[in-house]
């Protein structure tokens, strides 16, 4: 704990005490030939040392750094806002899609992954095989952006490939990916 004091600090705050007592006790000799006796008693009981409580508040309030500074606890405020002009949003949902509808994603067609050491990809060279993880007629995977949404079995379209889709992924194992 921040607040707990070492014995050496205990020490020293003990003998501040005693210096501080001993010093109004002095006073309290001066004012007493100088006052009528009852004042002196009253003096007395003000130069009394710390009690536990007081020692408490005081390390409370105040706490020292390594350097001996004494650190004072921040100043805190409430603090209050004027309050915000209400926002007129557009009812319509196309509207709300239509903001979006031109920013640009990256897909992703997976076939399948491989480990090799850099010996053996310096060893690939033209006509060499690379075994996949998946078989020749499994489905491959979609990923938006890195991120796994659809399956599809991959097809020919004029001499060019593509992707037919025959799985979305629902949006809870997305999320479950998303956090994985």
């Amino acid at each position: 704990m921040a607040d707990e004091l070492d014995p050496d600090e205990i020490d020293a705050l003990i003998a501040q005490q005693a210096a501080e007592a001993a010093g109004a006790a002095a006073d309290d000799e001066i004012v007493a030939e100088e006052v009528a006796d009852d004042s002196a008693g009253d003096a007395a009981d003000d130069a009394a040392p710390f009690s536990p409580d007081d020692l408490a508040e005081l390390i409370g309030a105040a706490q020292s750094t390594p350097s001996g500074m004494v650190v004072r606890e921040p100043l805190i405020e409430d603090v209050s806002f004027a309050d915000l002009p209400a926002v007129h949003a557009p009812i319509d949902q196309q509207a709300d899609i239509d903001l979006l509808l031109d920013v640009p994603l990256q897909i992703t067609v997976e076939l399948g992954q491989a480990k090799r050491t850099i010996r053996e990809l310096l060893e690939l060279g033209q006509g060499s095989i690379l075994h996949l993880t998946r078989h020749a007629g499994e489905p491959v995977d979609v990923l938006v952006n890195g991120q796994h949404i659809a399956r599809g079995e991959v097809v020919v379209i004029d001499e060019n490939f593509g992707i037919r889709v025959t799985e979305v992924v629902s949006p809870a194992d997305r999320l479950r990916t998303m956090a994985a």
